[in-house]
């Protein structure tokens, strides 16, 4: 049964109906009859109704497809899908692969690091510089924008806040042409992919603002692949290794996304009265869906799964079915991109340092209401490999 609760945040207070089983967690996210939140509409309405300058946060959330509807919902998911189809996403695989080794060699400098701050946070900013053609110069504060705008999903904020997200989507959007790759570079990357997919449909503008928006949603892979190595990095060493046959280490990292997604919360609204799993719900009611738990998660998402001895992610049936990507049609259409980057780093770390000692088993997590990670996870590497 779905959880009949109703909570206002994910925190427990107020009105929010939260669905925890897997069943209605499937019709919420998948009919018609509920929709994602209009963010670029309630900003401008904010904007409106206070006289705030929040151009630059519009533009950036107007290129978010997670929380956009009907034909700018189909168009900008349409252009994505174009660039980041798995299919296409593959030839990519040699930046992910020398982004990773350069961020492993300068592991190599410390005993003890901090896996999240020293190697995920950087890995997803090089290599989204890389693949999209930005200044590459610009990594670290690109991601440090990044990091102020994601808060926008997160309702009710002080003004202060909406403040400081607004400028920084403008720092970003600002930083992204000045002082960039060269004309040939750019039409080479991602972008310029994304340039041609769009076409006459979406403005210059509108594409860099598309690019803002997938480069600070796609943050949320960073986040993730920390969850995932705290998973991984609780385990014997003799059992962390992927499994080498193809079908298995694929279903392994399904697994370990599904146990180690950083979003917790998928928020709807429903269209139109009705019920929800036997409980009376209003047109307009808001409806969250607790992700670990429509994941199926009732150990938790922090407890590795028992085994006997090698990897024991994966030998769950059909790991793929789960929402840590979202579900319907505002799943996410750069899941390929984030597969890729995940399997890959993890692989290569492991690879390289086998023997890494998790220094904070139980390491205080951060987040916004939907997003929740490790603040930090500091290791000693140990001997190296290679």
């Amino acid at each position: 049964m779905g959880d009949k609760r109703q909570h206002g945040k994910p925190d427990g207070t107020g009105s929010f109906r939260v669905i925890t089983d897997p069943s209605v967690a499937r019709k919420v996210s998948r009919s018609m009859a509920f929709s994602v939140v209009d963010l670029p509409g309630y900003y401008r309405d904010m904007a409106a109704l206070t006289g705030l300058e929040l151009d630059a946060l519009i533009r950036v959330v107007d290129g978010i497809p997670f929380f956009s509807s009907g034909a700018r919902h189909l168009l900008l998911r349409r252009v994505i899908l174009q660039v980041f189809r798995e299919d296409r996403i593959e030839a990519w695989q040699p930046v992910i692969d020398e982004q990773i080794d350069a961020a492993i060699s300068r592991l190599k400098s410390g005993e003890i690091v901090d896996l999240a701050g020293d190697f995920a946070d950087p890995l997803f900013a090089g290599v989204m510089t890389r693949l999209f053609g930005l200044p590459e110069a610009q990594a670290g504060n690109l991601n440090g924008w990044a990091e102020t705008v994601r808060f926008v999903s997160e309702l009710l904020l002080p003004i202060r806040r909406v403040r400081e997200m607004n400028d920084a989507a403008g720092q970003f959007l600002d930083a992204m042409r000045a002082g960039g790759e060269s004309g040939s570079q750019r039409d080479a990357s991602l972008s310029g992919l994304l340039e041609r997919a769009a076409g006459t449909e979406l403005s210059a503008d509108e594409v860099d603002a598309l690019i803002a928006a997938l480069f600070i949603a796609g943050q949320t892979t960073a986040h993730s692949l920390s969850n995932i190595l705290l998973l991984v990095l609780r385990l014997e060493p003799v059992q962390r290794p992927l499994p080498s046959d193809p079908l298995q280490r694929r279903n392994a990292v399904e697994d370990l996304i599904r146990r180690g997604g950083a979003p917790q919360y998928l928020l709807r609204i429903a269209r139109e009265s009705g019920t929800l799993d036997g409980q009376a719900l209003q047109a307009g009611d808001p409806v969250l869906v607790h992700i670990p738990s429509a994941n199926g998660l009732t150990e938790g998402a922090g407890t590795p799964p028992a085994a006997a001895s090698g990897c024991p992610f994966g030998q769950a049936a059909d790991v793929r079915s789960h929402f840590s990507f979202g579900a319907g049609i505002h799943h996410c259409p750069g899941a390929p991109l984030a597969r890729m980057l995940i399997e890959t780093a993890l692989h290569k770390l492991l690879a390289a340092f086998p023997r890494i000692e998790l220094l904070e088993p139980e390491p205080e997590m951060f987040g916004t209401d939907i997003i929740r990670s490790p603040r930090s996870l500091k290791c000693r590497l140990g001997p190296t490999v290679g």
